[in-house]
């Protein structure tokens, strides 16, 4: 006949379940982080940025039109600054620029990234919805592991044996 484990015995396992739990735990805070951290997909980062490009270029090209509305009247003395792409101390206007040059810009963008480490190859990154749901899973596993835990420490506690996480 087996001899029933002694108390003792139970609490070295129960404490060699906590343990495995907390490594458990931090396992999965581990994988949170990392999916937190994860870039954002490509295709994403790069509508972004030529959005952000075509802002740009559309805002100088509505200050030219302003300009030519200005220009029309009989009362103008010139046209001024249409189409310099400078001030008065020859500083660019970086949208003059981008209106000039957004074709090559977006070419010259690819090239520079076709070799990042992250982008080159084959598609990798999240989207924000992917990106929450992994998290929330994640979130629901780490939830059951902590009462798992809690669960344990309950039992321990009943028996009269003080646990500290």
């Amino acid at each position: 006949m087996a001899k029933s484990p002694t108390i003792a015995e139970m609490a070295i396992q129960l404490r060699q379940n906590l343990e495995a739990i907390a490594k458990r735990i931090e396992q999965k805070q581990i994988e949170r982080h990392q999916v937190e951290m994860a870039p954002r997909p490509k295709d994403e980062v790069m509508a972004e940025i030529l959005a952000d490009l075509d802002r740009q270029a559309r805002e100088y090209a509505g200050s030219i039109l302003n300009q030519f509305q200005s220009a029309k009247s009989p009362r103008s003395t010139g046209v001024g600054r249409l189409l310099h792409p400078a001030g008065p101390r020859l500083e660019a206007d970086s949208r003059a620029v981008i209106w000039l040059l957004r074709p090559l810009l977006e070419e010259r963008l690819h090239d520079v990234l076709k070799d990042d480490p992250i982008y080159s190859g084959e598609e990798t990154g999240l989207n924000h919805a992917d990106r929450q749901e992994k998290l929330a899973q994640i979130d629901a596993e780490i939830t059951e592991l902590k009462d798992q835990q809690q669960t344990i420490v309950n039992e321990l506690s009943s028996a009269g044996i003080q646990v500290f996480l």
